[in-house]
């Protein structure tokens, strides 16, 4: 069973505490997971990598992050996102930090549209029909073939 290696800085229950500060988020978090993987690779562990998205991060700082995934796919480990409902969504909407806003569902689906077109192979989401739909037509747009 591969493992599966999230990116953050602390630990869950108080990563809002540690320095979220990076000069280039994309290759910072892309570096510290490669090198991660790498290690568990050569105990014989295979594994995905996430990203991290959410965890203390800015809403600006996710945006790079996202824009750089196409480099973390290209290090040949499969990617994992998970970003539905995040509260920073709701700061991209304009409404305050949480996971009860308006339109998160719209979010998501444009948040993880994005990130299969961008190479992820797979997203973990609350509202998994409506996230599967809108995943094949990028799919299908991004390949070049017809919906099934």
């Amino acid at each position: 069973i591969p493992g599966c290696l999230m990116h953050m800085r602390g630990d869950p229950k108080h990563h809002g505490e540690v320095s979220q500060v990076y000069d280039d988020i994309a290759s910072e978090v892309r570096a510290e997971l490669v090198s991660r993987a790498e290690v568990l690779r050569a105990d014989g562990v295979e594994c995905w990598l996430d990203p991290g998205f959410g965890f203390g991060r800015s809403a600006e700082d996710n945006i790079r992050l996202l824009r750089g995934l196409p480099g973390l796919v290209a290090e040949g480990y499969p990617v994992l996102v998970s970003a539905s409902r995040k509260g920073f969504l709701a700061e991209l909407l304009g409404q305050s930090y949480g996971q009860d806003r308006d339109g998160l569902l719209e979010a998501t689906i444009a948040f993880n549209s994005l990130a299969t077109w961008w190479g992820a192979h797979i997203v973990r989401v609350h509202d998994v029909a409506a996230v599967s739909d809108a995943v094949k037509v990028a799919n299908a747009i991004r390949s070049g073939l017809a919906v099934r």
